[in-house]
């Protein structure tokens, strides 16, 4: 089955993350799961979600579609403890890394024009919480073919 560009930038973004050993803490980088995320086994980790995407018809070229994906990225650290960082500092080098990737390569293997990140969100429940979360919102701007959607153009 053919896979569409957009299944296809997700995939990328989702392989960027987890095929690199560099991050600050071993963590499992899940794609949509159908499981909850707060195990034991799966903290710290990386949840990545698509959230919209937005298609504009060029009126310069009939022929193309500009389309922007939003994707969630949620960041979960446990173990929240405060003796010599403030909660939001546990949860930093986690986002500042998963911005880097980005950076890293911001076409995903040529499929978009750019990406960025548009927004983080961080989810702290109470100081002595046993878990923090920063949400980040992921903007891909890629083209499609009109008549083909699934086909880059």
């Amino acid at each position: 089955m053919l896979q569409s560009v957009r299944d296809q930038i997700v995939s990328n973004f989702v392989d960027a993350l987890k095929g690199t050993d560099d991050a600050p803490a071993p963590c499992p980088v899940l794609r949509a799961p159908t499981q909850p995320l707060i195990r034991d086994d799966s903290i710290p980790g990386i949840v990545v979600t698509p959230l919209s995407e937005t298609v504009v018809i060029e009126q310069s070229d009939h022929e193309s579609q500009s389309r922007k994906l939003s994707l969630k990225v949620v960041c979960v650290f446990a173990d929240i403890d405060t003796d010599d960082e403030t909660i939001d500092q546990k949860v930093e080098p986690l986002t500042s890394w998963v911005e880097s990737r980005i950076l890293a390569d911001e076409t995903f293997g040529g499929l978009a024009n750019e990406s960025y990140v548009t927004g983080i969100t961080w989810h702290i429940e109470a100081v002595d919480a046993d878990y923090i979360g920063a949400e980040m919102t992921v903007e891909i701007l890629y083209f499609t073919a009109r008549n083909a959607p699934d086909v880059r153009d």
